[in-house]
């Protein structure tokens, strides 16, 4: 029975240490989104430190994944938008341009009506539960889909949106 016990003792403090680790990747994270003061938009590369969390790789999904419904306003302005980014909005914004083609426009339904960028920011902020969908449903993506990204080492997935991302070298997609 004590042999018992201090097994399970043992797993239930690994348990903790795995769950202390992860929240300690999304705490590094964090603090590192809420030091970005410009996102990258059409002709401007935006903050540096945006490029080298995209280049990180897809070690930091998960973490990004998790960060999604966080609404903490960062000093990153939205261009033709009120408002700035949040934690969770460029959290996302990390994951799409690591990883091509996630299907996001499937994840956000009825939202049809709007264009471009507008799609995501009204979709997050017309109500709290549709981050928690969107952060579910990506989630879910990432996990059936995490083994078959493969690297395209390509500049040209950036240089489209007449921009150079430093540090980044290419971008992940699934297998053909």
């Amino acid at each position: 029975m004590r042999l018992f016990s201090k097994n399970i003792l043992c797993i239930v403090c690994l348990m903790v240490l795995v769950a202390a680790n992860a929240q300690t990747t999304d705490n590094h994270l964090r603090d590192k989104i809420l030091q970005i003061k410009e996102m990258w938009y059409i002709g401007v590369a935006g903050d540096s430190l945006y490029w080298e969390l995209v280049a990180e790789g897809l070690e930091v999904v998960p973490a990004a994944i998790a960060l999604i419904d966080d609404t903490t306003e960062t000093k990153a302005a939205v261009p033709n938008w009120n408002g700035n980014y949040t934690v969770g909005d460029i959290a996302f914004s990390i994951i799409t341009d690591m990883i091509e083609d996630i299907p996001v426009w499937e994840m956000i339904q009825g939202k049809k009506d709007y264009l471009g960028q507008n799609v995501y920011f009204e979709f997050v902020r017309d109500n709290f539960q549709n981050r928690i969908y969107l952060k579910t449903a990506l989630s879910q993506w990432f996990a059936k889909n995490r083994d078959s990204l493969i690297w395209m080492e390509s500049k040209d997935y950036f240089t489209n949106d007449h921009i150079d991302p430093p540090f980044v070298k290419g971008y992940y997609r699934k297998r053909q």
